[in-house]
């Protein structure tokens, strides 16, 4: 009842594979219950799951934690911090739906991170209406880049997380679509955190003096993590087949980028309390238009996009995947037949009407 058919990469479609993870791959096609049960079994996407979904609950706790000392509906000093709060539950959710249901189809594969993409998007776009209204470094407040510098966030995040990502899915597997991806992820934080990294490491007048500055230089030291781990594949890239399932690459990902938000939370909160008077003379209040509102806006944009993306995926029909298997004596369970070939045969788009044989 609570078996999981698991599979080698040289039992799927390419489309299916990771980068030097050989082993405990779903099937392409399984059904909504098989996904269920894969949260509980020894798949190579079971960690990615928990190291999300856990977070959400956790964030769910700080918000209320946060919320019984602050007043989140009347005061609209927090609703910056409202923001990036839903946002990290909401980028967390999208990461561990899209690993746990992303063996549904190859179309619903690519529908489930063209969701996890857009949401990430939503986080950088969270995280630059905090820092100008929370961390924003005094000797640049006030000027054109000040200005601009949200609407610069909101067109990065749409034009890289969601449709940059969304679009390298299109593409074959090559470093281009790495590079694509990697790019689509890094420029809108990079962007989005120029003021930030300025203020903390070039300490211009007294910016450096308060204990955020500590809490953002971990934060980015956990995003530097992140990013070299997300871009090397490491450890699973030293010894392919023995991080399959455990301390893979993506797992430690889920892990950095978690501790990483965790720090700017803190962060935002000491900004919050120990400049808020003079960023109230300076800055001003935030309204619902220039915080939660603008979110809502980026994500009506975001799913938007998403339902295009989805429409052009599934305009194509879905490619048929066989796996030649065996039934076990006595038992009835199908087993794969670990001591011969295995063959895959794939029905690629219509114009591909031969098959593909190992």
């Amino acid at each position: 009842m609570w078996t999981v058919r698991l599979f080698r990469d040289d039992q799927l479609p390419s489309v299916f594979h990771e980068p030097f993870i050989k082993t405990g791959y779903r099937a392409c096609e399984t059904s909504l219950s098989e996904c269920l049960r894969s949260a509980l079994y020894g798949t190579n996407e079971t960690l990615n799951f928990w190291t999300h979904f856990l977070p959400v609950f956790y964030y769910l706790w700080r918000i209320w934690r946060i919320g019984s000392e602050h007043d989140f509906i009347n005061d609209p000093y927090m609703w910056p911090l409202l923001g990036v709060l839903i946002c990290v539950c909401l980028y967390s959710l999208a990461s561990s739906v899209a690993h746990l249901f992303s063996c549904l189809s190859e179309r619903a594969r690519h529908v489930c991170f063209f969701m996890d993409y857009s949401s990430i998007g939503m986080y950088s776009v969270a995280c630059s209406i905090a820092y100008k209204c929370y961390s924003f470094p005094n000797n640049l407040i006030d000027t054109p880049y000040f200005n601009s510098y949200i609407q610069i966030s909101v067109v990065n995040a749409v034009l890289m997380c969601t449709c940059g990502a969304c679009a390298s899915r299109f593409m074959d597997e090559s470093l281009l679509r790495h590079l694509c991806r990697l790019s689509s992820f890094s420029l809108p934080f990079i962007i989005c955190n120029v003021p930030i990294v300025y203020r903390v490491f070039a300490c211009p007048g007294d910016d450096c003096d308060g204990t955020s500055v500590a809490l953002l230089r971990w934060q980015y030291l956990a995003a530097a993590v992140t990013a070299l781990i997300f871009a090397t594949h490491f450890p699973e890239r030293m010894a392919p087949g023995r991080f399959d399932v455990f301390f893979h690459s993506h797992q430690i990902f889920h892990v950095a980028t978690t501790v990483s938000s965790n720090f700017h939370v803190d962060a935002m909160l000491a900004d919050m309390s120990q400049r808020r008077d003079v960023l109230e003379s300076t800055v001003g209040m935030p309204t619902f238009w220039n915080s939660i509102g603008l979110l809502s806006a980026v994500f009506c944009l975001n799913a938007l996009l998403v339902l295009c993306f989805s429409v052009m995926i599934y305009s194509s029909p879905e490619p048929e995947h066989f796996y030649k298997i065996k039934h076990s004596e006595g038992t009835g369970k199908r087993q794969i037949a670990k001591n011969y070939r295995h063959r895959v045969e794939c029905r690629n788009r219509a114009q591909q009407g031969s098959n593909v044989k190992r």
